[in-house]
C-alpha cells in the first residue's frame, strides 16, 4: 500500500480529531496532596452527620448478623462434640483438633477485616 492509496480524512473525522486535541489541551491534572490522592470533599457538619448515619445504618446490621452467626458457630462446635460428633465422623482426638483449627483459621481470617 502506498501513501497515495490512503484517503484524506472526512470532515467528520477531522472535526472529531480537532475536538479530541482541544479536550486534551484543556485537561488539567487534579490537585493532589503529598500522597498523590485528591483532597477529600468538603462537607458541612450536617452533610457529614447524615453520611455517617447512612454508613452506620448499612454496615452495623450486617456486622451484627455476622457476629451473631460466628458466635453460634463457635458455641455449637462444642455442643456437637458432646452430642457425638467424634463417633459419627470417626474422628480421633488429633483429627478433631485439626478440624477445629481449620474452623478457627477461617474465622480469624474473616474477622480481621471487620476490626
Amino acid at each position: 500500500m502506498s501513501s497515495d492509496d490512503i484517503a484524506p480524512p472526512s470532515p467528520v473525522e477531522k472535526k472529531m480529531a480537532d475536538d479530541a486535541e482541544a479536550m486534551i489541551s484543556e485537561a488539567r491534572p487534579l490537585s493532589c496532596g503529598e500522597d498523590g490522592l485528591p483532597p477529600p470533599p468538603a462537607y458541612t457538619a450536617e452533610e457529614e452527620r447524615r453520611l455517617w448515619r447512612k454508613i452506620d445504618m448499612r454496615i452495623i446490621p450486617i456486622a451484627t448478623l455476622m457476629y451473631l452467626v460466628s458466635y453460634l458457630d463457635r458455641g455449637n462446635i462444642g455442643n456437637a462434640k458432646l452430642q457425638g460428633l467424634l463417633t459419627q465422623l470417626n474422628l480421633s482426638g488429633e483429627r478433631y483438633n485439626i478440624a477445629l483449627t481449620m474452623f478457627y483459621l477461617f474465622y480469624l481470617i474473616f474477622t480481621v477485616p471487620s476490626k
